[in-house]
């Protein structure tokens, strides 16, 4: 038989047990929010200097016209990060009144092992645009059939997905993109420039800048 201070005990017990568990689960509750882990893995990576093997060389109209020119000289560089990249620079003619269609300015060549996906992308536009337009295109085939890329043949040696910057374009941000060219190693494809000058152009600059970019396979 439990004498009245057994009783005590065990009730002063059962308080103490409970307590704690009250006490133990706000604990549990109240800890996330002070604790951090932290895992750290460390890794290594060498970078290692090597030549290009996606590189833009000279097209037939730049190498045998006075209407175009193409630089890759190192003469034009853009800051990405606090290193200088290469920035080769098309430079063509608007002829007044006219339409020009420069169909072989640049060649992009593929120089890797593998083959790559080419797509090219504008950025921004400056200068004036009220009298001018032009059109970024890029061949299907090394050597495209057809001389126009907007009279496209059957054999399709141009891609249908080109960009175009309107007569009117304000200066700044403009977004647009080729369609996606596959290029074997060894191979390349070529870029035509078409501009579309107004009667009332007679002076001035206006400039398109794009990136030519390869994704290898």
């Amino acid at each position: 038989m439990e004498t009245p201070q057994k009783k005590s005990r065990f009730a002063a017990l059962k308080f103490t047990r409970r307590s704690a568990a009250i006490i133990v689960a706000l604990l549990m509750v109240a800890a996330p929010a002070s604790a951090s882990i932290i895992v750290q893995n460390f890794m290594e990576a060498d970078i290692t200097a090597a030549p290009p093997c996606f590189v833009k060389t000279t097209g037939d109209d730049a190498a045998n016209s006075t209407q175009a020119s193409f630089d890759a000289t190192g003469a034009n560089t853009i800051a990405v990060d606090g290193v200088d990249l290469l920035e080769e620079k098309i430079s063509v003619n608007g002829m007044t009144g006219d339409r020009v269609i420069y169909t072989d300015v640049v060649r992009y060549e593929n120089n890797c092992a593998e083959a790559i996906n080419v797509v090219l992308t504008t950025n921004q536009v400056s200068g004036d645009w009220s009298e001018l337009a032009a059109e970024i295109w890029i061949s299907n085939i090394a050597a495209p059939a057809s001389v126009d890329p907007n009279l496209d043949v059957a054999a399709d040696n141009w891609n249908d997905d080109y960009i175009i910057v309107p007569a009117g374009t304000a200066a700044g941000a403009f977004v647009d993109s080729t369609g996606v060219i596959t290029v074997a190693p060894g191979g390349e494809v070529q870029g035509a420039f078409v501009v579309s000058s107004d009667i009332a152009f007679t002076a001035g600059t206006a400039t398109v800048n794009w990136v030519a970019q390869a994704t290898i396979n």
